[in-house]
């Protein structure tokens, strides 16, 4: 493995050009944010910036060691996540190797500072990643060869100190259905979720393990309906949400209160019409603690929802400035929280805001 350090700001700075935000993740359940920057015209030139316990100020503190950027090849880092204040990983498109392929994956454990070059092995590639603040859970595939499609699905979980990675068997039948499967944890928990692509009707599956991934019980949930899988979150032990994609950028937000053995989700009526869980489109979606959540429904781009659970209609509570169409929600409490939205320019120009008030006034970030 090689520390490939942090880059001097003042370099990154000078010589990127214009920065955008590009990435804005949670600091596992710190108040921590951790914002990606990536310069518009350099391949590569990115920066690590932390605003702490909801500061609106954000420092300054590392890079990630790229060589391809938003310009001209697209965003490379598919997964940028912080179990913590000081453990991180961030997960790049796969490279080929002497054995095979594998996703490139860099680690840090000083906040952001440095990183650490890693991989699970030369042959594995990670299609999801998430984390409790002791560990790491990946579902990864095998690919012994870069002409031939990967194939082998397998959990994996390792400690965020060491990242010495421990191979977990997926429960039957879920690993068939690997390519399309997400995955949550919060404690001891983990939560699979994938569903059926070739056969008629199509089941959805929930699996939850009790033991840190060792073992698992598996359901079927009808209401789980996505194109290919509901991605979940875990809030508690019992408050888990699933985002649903059901295709033509829109879906639905099922809710469980029972730790993912039962989902509901309420539809709209004639009484109750701003229930936009059951028809969410394009937007963003952020559950904050098992109480709290919010969102931003495509439909009305301009409204700020607060969400209690998935029996409660939403209420508006903020607006979003211009009515821009927001790319990423990601609050600290609630009442304060960033909101990434598109900005003036072309793609990928995006504009960092700010609320304390719970989204009720905004205010630009200067990044």
């Amino acid at each position: 493995m090689v520390s490939f350090g942090t880059q001097p700001v003042a370099f990154a700075s000078s010589t990127s050009g214009r920065m955008v935000p590009e990435l804005l993740v949670r600091a596992g359940t710190t108040g921590d944010v951790y914002a990606m920057l990536e310069s518009e015209t350099v391949p590569g030139q990115n920066l690590i910036e932390v605003s702490t316990e909801g500061d609106k100020k954000f420092q300054p503190i590392g890079s990630l060691p790229l060589t391809r950027g938003i310009a001209p090849d697209g965003p490379s880092v598919q997964q940028l996540l912080f179990a913590n204040e000081v453990d991180g990983a961030a997960v790049l498109s796969g490279v080929k190797t002497a054995e095979g392929t594998a996703s490139r994956l860099y680690v840090t454990h000083d906040g952001g500072r440095s990183w650490i070059d890693d991989e699970i092995s030369p042959t594995t590639q990670i299609r999801e990643l998430a984390s409790t603040p002791n560990y790491w859970y990946a579902i990864t595939s095998q690919c012994p060869s870069s002409n031939a499609q990967c194939s082998h699905y397998r959990l994996e979980r390792a400690p965020v100190t060491t990242m010495r990675w421990t191979n977990l068997p997926l429960p039957h039948p879920l690993a068939e259905y690997g390519s399309v499967m997400n995955l949550t944890a919060f404690g001891s928990d983990v939560w699979l979720s994938t569903m059926d692509q070739d056969t008629a009707p199509y089941p959805s599956y929930i699996a939850v393990s009790h033991n840190l991934g060792q073992n698992f019980s598996v359901s079927v949930h009808p209401v789980l309906n996505a194109v290919t899988a509901c991605g979940v979150e875990a809030m508690s032990y019992d408050v888990v949400w699933a985002i649903c994609n059901q295709g033509m950028m829109a879906g639905q937000i099922p809710y469980s209160d029972d730790g993912g053995y039962q989902w509901s989700i309420r539809e709209s009526s004639l009484k109750q019409p701003g229930y936009i869980l059951s028809s969410f489109a394009y937007g963003s979606f952020d559950p904050v603690t098992s109480s709290i959540a919010f969102a931003v429904d495509g439909n009305y781009p301009d409204r700020l929802y607060r969400i209690a659970n998935g029996f409660t209609p939403p209420e508006v509570v903020g607006t979003i400035p211009n009515g821009r169409a927001s790319t990423t929600l990601c609050f600290v409490n609630e009442h304060v929280g960033f909101v990434l939205i598109q900005g003036d320019g072309g793609p990928p120009s995006e504009t960092l805001l700010y609320t304390n008030d719970g989204g009720v006034r905004w205010s630009k970030v200067q990044i």
